[in-house]
């Protein structure tokens, strides 16, 4: 395949922060967001050597223009020495523009991603040009008490959104060309910050929920006579409803300035709800309870180094590890059709002698 994409955008912002003496500070603006894509993407279907002719040539083309505005302001009032209360809101607006064709084109070439003369032009998807427009206000209200000098308690409440569209993926089959919905969230979170034993052990614990409504959804599914493409194409819809919850931990130790050491743990729950697909094949998929894509179930990371002074500079010594858990790379996660990525670990390591304008460093990855 050959992909050509080209794209414009501007934006401006202007904000006022305010800087008080008093318990109440904030800050206010406007935001203006503009953009413009072009994209042409040819699938080719024949000879392997994309600069000559092939068989078949799927060409679609899209040209999507975005205009957003948003106006926010939050405020933090200082209740007392040690409570402070956070407000803010955000109204946001967008209109969208989407034109799109797909042509089939026989004999066809991929590159350059021009039409031969005398090809066979058939019209795959016709011609379509939508537009949408999308309007959100959204809040937040956060909490945050200061019990000690090491220790910060903090909850919040927020609305989160994302707006509709097309899928500029289309290629094959009208039923890529739906609109796709807005998608909101309300998030919950709760934890501590907290810095002990003179700096020497910080530590952090966030546990959240998030609750999404019209949740965006982009994967493939199979839509018999879909075309070159076999009948495999890629839909983005809106699952009805979906949760998300976890809790992450941070942690570091310091035991003497010479050496450090630090540990992130984050467990998460995922699950789809009330999420039924109405089309493609099988039809009428429930996929309530499924895990959402590209969410594991775990994942950690740590290091540890230690420094050491030499006459040219210092020499550290550094050993660290990424465990990432299993994700699904699609919502039908049925053995015969899932794409699951398994789980795996990364372990690296390094040695390095820094001076004060130089680095000499030999490091090993996934050891």
């Amino acid at each position: 395949s050959n992909r050509r994409s080209k794209s414009w955008q501007w934006s401006q912002e202007f904000r006022v922060t305010t800087d008080f003496k008093g318990p109440f500070n904030g800050v206010a603006g406007v935001y203006y967001f503009t953009e413009a894509v072009k994209n042409v993407t040819s699938f080719f279907f024949g000879s392997a050597d994309p600069t000559i002719f092939t068989t078949t040539v799927l060409r679609p083309r899209y040209r999507q223009e975005t205009t957003g505005f948003a106006a926010y302001a939050q405020g933090t009032y200082q209740l007392t020495e040690q409570f402070a209360i956070t407000a803010g809101v955000r109204a946001t607006q967008e209109e969208k523009s989407f034109d799109l064709v797909s042509n089939r084109e026989t004999p066809g070439q991929l590159s350059p991603a021009i039409t031969l003369p005398g090809a066979v032009i058939t019209n795959v998807l016709p011609f379509s040009s939508r537009t949408a427009d999308y309007d959100n206000v959204s809040g937040r209200i956060a909490l945050d008490y200061q019990a000690t000098d090491d220790l910060m308690l903090f909850a919040s409440v927020s609305q989160g959104f994302r707006a509709g569209g097309f899928n500029g993926g289309a290629n094959t089959s009208p039923l890529q060309l739906n609109e796709i919905e807005p998608e909101t969230l309300i998030a919950y979170e709760a934890g501590l910050k907290s810095d002990w034993f003179d700096g020497r052990l910080p530590a952090n614990v966030t546990a959240f929920r998030y609750d999404y409504q019209d949740l965006q959804v982009t994967q493939f599914v199979t839509i018999p006579g879909a075309g070159a493409t076999g009948g495999l194409v890629l839909t983005v819809d809106n699952a009805a409803n979906a949760e998300v919850q976890g809790l992450e931990l941070e942690f570091q130790v310091r035991p003497v300035s010479a050496f450090e050491a630090g540990l992130n743990l984050a467990f998460l729950e995922t699950e789809y709800q009330d999420y039924v697909i109405a089309r493609g094949t099988p039809a009428a998929r429930d996929l309530s309870g499924n895990r959402l894509l590209g969410a594991p179930e775990f994942d950690a990371s740590g290091y540890m180094q230690y420094t050491h002074t030499v006459g040219l500079g210092e020499l550290v010594f550094r050993l660290d590890g990424t465990h990432k858990g299993s994700v699904w790379f699609d919502a039908d996660q049925r053995v015969a059709v899932a794409r699951e990525v398994p789980s795996y670990t990364v372990l690296n390591a390094s040695v390095a002698l820094s001076a004060e304008d130089w680095t000499f460093r030999l490091w090993s990855r996934s050891i």
